[in-house]
């Protein structure tokens, strides 16, 4: 069953919706006036200049609904597109093509991330190398203090006493067991032998714990170098992320900036619209208004020439009509003072006369007085 009526005139009344503000009537006009063209095969063409306003989906609620649930940007900016070409097609919707969803939607599209802080993880592991090696007292070598020196110590004394009674029992012997200086002499040899190698021992070990110091400083040195080495990849990576983080940035900016283009462009095209209408609504007004002065002036000459061929038979008829059915309005003379009802300006009393007998015009009353109107007008 169809959908429309065959002797409607939905052109007219879509223009008369859409005058009024009343655009979904005005949607559904159109609608119908699609499908009587389509069934009638009537050689006109089809428009959707309002199907928008058919289309349910709220893109503006979609689009806040992506951005509060941390949506992608593709996302929004699909979303953002298919309402941005709903709003730019369709005749009172231009309005919605860059509001205040359209500048959320582009600042969440266009937005620069939050960029990560730097924080070192060997921080903390450099600044206690650093404090350590800063602390570090000057070298000083006590070898009374060296375990290493206790150890060679012990051996020598030990060796040197055993030197000692090595040597005291062998003098004994040649003095026939008996104690002599000699012998006493000799054990102190013995023992003072070991006592020198003891002592010898000290340079060593000095030059031992000197090189042990150097070696400590140089690995905590080589140690803070690998730290400090460590800590710049790691900041370099973080660099890196950073740099990444704005390339994609400004990719993103410069992808979505289409959306601003096409918003500039709907805007153009829904001023250029508005324009248009502008220039038809002039040309409409003007072209009524020759209608008029055609009008007009053919209501002139109908009279004129309505003047001319009455001449003096007019001026018989009017003297024998009755005086109470006399026009007020016609008691006047003919400098043009006579109102036509209808007509625009005045006429003299031949003139408007002339109107009345050739039909253009008729008199009747109105409040007790007779008047002229056109009789074209109700």
């Amino acid at each position: 069953m169809a959908n429309y009526k065959k002797e409607t005139d939905y052109q007219a009344l879509i223009e008369q919706a859409a005058a009024a503000g009343d655009y979904r009537t005005a949607a559904r006009l159109e609608a119908q006036r699609n499908e009587k063209i389509r069934q009638e095969g009537l050689d006109y063409g089809q428009t959707s200049d309002y199907a928008g306003w058919l289309d349910s989906n709220d893109y503006g609620k979609q689009i806040r609904a992506a951005i509060a649930g941390g949506g992608s940007k593709d996302e929004v900016a699909d979303l953002l597109g298919k309402r941005m070409d709903k709003a730019g097609s369709t005749a009172g919707m231009s309005q919605w093509v860059r509001d205040d969803i359209y500048d959320e939607a582009m600042a969440y599209l266009t937005a620069q991330p939050g960029l990560p802080q730097y924080e070192s993880s060997y921080s903390g592991q450099i600044s206690a190398l650093l404090d350590k090696l800063l602390a570090r007292e000057a070298f000083s070598y006590d070898y009374e203090s060296d375990p290493l020196y206790q150890a060679y110590a012990g051996v020598y004394r030990q060796e040197g006493r055993r030197a000692a009674a090595d040597a005291l029992g062998q003098a004994a012997q040649n003095t026939g067991g008996y104690a002599s200086s000699y012998a006493a002499a000799a054990a102190q040899q013995a023992g003072s032998v070991y006592s020198a190698r003891q002592a010898g021992v000290i340079p060593e070990l000095y030059k031992l714990a000197y090189t042990v110091y150097l070696d400590e400083g140089e690995a905590q040195m080589s140690q803070l170098e690998q730290l400090r080495g460590m800590e710049q990849q790691e900041y370099q990576r973080y660099r890196d992320q950073v740099e990444d983080l704005q390339k994609q940035a400004a990719l993103d900016y410069e992808k979505y900036s289409d959306l601003l283009a096409r918003a500039r462009a709907d805007e153009q095209q829904a001023y250029e619209r508005s324009r248009d209408a502008l220039a038809d609504q002039r040309y409409e007004t003007e072209w009524q208004y020759g209608l008029a002065r055609d009008a007009l002036a053919d209501a002139r000459y109908a009279a004129a020439q309505a003047v001319r061929s009455t001449n003096t038979g007019r001026s018989a008829a009017v003297s024998v009509r009755p005086a109470e059915e006399t026009p007020e309005a016609a008691k006047t003379d003919d400098a043009g003072d006579v109102r036509v009802y209808g007509l625009p300006g005045t006429y003299t009393q031949a003139e408007a006369d002339a109107m009345v007998l050739s039909g253009l015009a008729r008199r009747v009353r109105s409040g007790g007085q007779w008047i002229y109107q056109l009789a074209a007008v109700e």
